[in-house]
């Protein structure tokens, strides 16, 4: 069987400090008597099941030390032998002859993947005539801020592999909407850790489940940051016009930007590493004349990487979060930068007989509501979104046929069981309000005097029609009562 290394070959310093499972607790997680039920859809090109187990394995085991994949298939890919790796120590393999069950595909899911694989088809590796990349997707100005806000450390393999959450091209290609995408970073060059190069398989993912591959995707970080055009050109000056910058984005004070020295004459650090006097080439950053004099080292969070500054007002743009749930079309933005960019939606409908439903509508007492279990997670930074301190949460729930034309209002009932309003817009035919964190919304038709929700259920209310939307631990309701004579 052929030994892969899932890593990246050659330019990087990588590390891994994450405590996680062994590759014998994996191979036993993942294999029982002998079968391997997998979260991928089988690939119709047999050749693609080594990149597509991986992604299936990259996805589960976020942060791991450990990778796994297929290889050696028959025919079908129904049997295969399952390797599982380690990526650090002595990169130990384990192998196990397996049945393989493949995940069944959603066909609206896998409609979505076809279009938004149609829409990357021209951000694809291409080579020019002295084969070097020539089309990549970018991560630069703020929203590289955001991943180095929110990352555990610069060299590690589980925090490059996600680059591409935060490529805007990239995000506005698959519409915001919550696919986890996954880069088996293979190979790549860094000239200088001003400019990065990564590239490699990328695993589309919905729900747990890898639906395809493309073949390769180019990712580059270029360490530039942008600021007014009418900047002084001093140092002095554009330290402060790039602290002032970053800082109103990331809500604090906490930036530190010092000088890290002249740009001319600079050799780039792969090259001194190599111990070959070529100077660094300024012009793959950016327009060299509006750069002033002298790069910088900017440190967030305790990690450090070197920028330069450029004078450009027209490319100074601010991320704005967005998600999509693409079964519900419920919708979560922000323009808070706490939000880490690689953050998704996902969506579990409860059963009206599991436990927290009968616990929420003995409280609530409405007559079969429906209700859905929304979270938001980020895998950058390892955890759930619930709250924000610096602004707020636009919800967006698509509106009923029931609820059009309809005077909507959105209740929140809080621990002392007072209600608080929040007014509701209308806008494309979605109801949208403003909170800052998560809980027991109900969106509703405003009520008159003769509705009330202790109704008995009869024939006179059976036009009632009721829902839930639970969020991160609390329910958003959308409510439509209507009283039949």
């Amino acid at each position: 069987m052929k030994k892969l290394l899932l890593g990246i070959v050659c330019l990087f310093s990588l590390s891994l400090n994450v405590k996680a499972l062994t590759i014998e607790e994996i191979m036993e997680k993942e294999v029982v008597d002998g079968v391997f039920k997998i979260g991928a859809v089988k690939p119709d090109d047999i050749s693609n099941v080594e990149f597509v187990s991986a992604g299936y394995f990259y996805d589960k085991y976020n942060n791991s030390e450990a990778i796994g994949y297929l290889g050696e298939c028959n025919d079908d890919a129904s049997e295969c032998t399952l390797a599982v790796a380690e990526r650090t120590g002595d990169f130990r393999t384990i192998e196990k002859k397996v049945k393989v069950v493949w995940a069944k595909s959603d066909a609206k899911i896998m409609k979505k993947v076809e279009k938004y694989i149609d829409r990357i088809n021209k951000y694809g590796l291409v080579f020019d005539k002295e084969d070097t990349y020539k089309t990549y997707f970018e991560v630069k100005d703020l929203n590289l801020i955001n991943y180095l806000a929110n990352i555990k450390d610069i060299n590690n393999i589980n925090d490059i592999n996600k680059i591409a959450y935060f490529a805007p091209v990239l995000r506005k290609a698959f519409e915001n909407s919550n696919f986890n995408y996954y880069l088996d970073v293979r190979a790549g060059g860094d000239i200088d850790p001003m400019y990065d190069v990564t590239f490699g398989p990328f695993s589309i993912i919905y729900n747990g489940i890898v639906y395809d591959i493309y073949d390769v995707l180019a990712f580059r970080q270029i360490s530039v940051i942008y600021i007014p055009d009418k900047t002084e050109n001093t140092p002095e000056a554009y330290i402060a016009a790039a602290k002032k910058r970053i800082d109103d984005y990331l809500g604090n004070n906490d930036t530190k930007i010092e000088v890290a020295g002249k740009r001319e004459g600079y050799i780039g650090e792969y090259y001194q590493d190599m111990g070959e006097d070529i100077l660094f080439d300024w012009s793959v950053m950016g327009d060299e004349a509006k750069m002033g004099d002298y790069y910088y080292t900017i440190t967030i969070n305790g990690i450090s990487k070197n920028f330069v500054i450029e004078r450009n007002s027209k490319k100074m743009e601010v991320p704005r979060y967005s998600n999509i749930d693409m079964q519900t079309e419920v919708a979560i933005s922000s323009d808070s930068a706490n939000i880490p960019l690689d953050t998704n939606l996902s969506v579990n409908v409860l059963d009206e007989n599991s436990k927290e439903y009968k616990e929420i509508n003995d409280v609530l007492k409405l007559i079969n509501p429906q209700m859905y279990d929304l979270k938001l997670y980020s895998k950058t930074a390892d955890s759930y979104i619930t709250k924000l301190d610096d602004g707020n949460f636009k919800v967006s729930i698509p509106i009923t046929e029931e609820l059009k034309d309809k005077d909507l209002i959105v209740y929140y009932v809080n621990d002392d069981n007072k209600v608080v309003e929040y007014t509701v817009k209308v806008e494309n035919g979605m109801a949208t309000f403003n909170t800052n964190h998560f809980s027991v919304y109900t969106l509703s038709e405003k009520p008159g005097d003769e509705t009330t929700s202790d109704v008995p259920p009869t024939i006179d209310n059976i036009g009632k029609y009721i829902g839930l939307f639970l969020v991160s631990g609390g329910v958003l309701m959308i409510i439509r009562k209507k009283v039949v004579s």
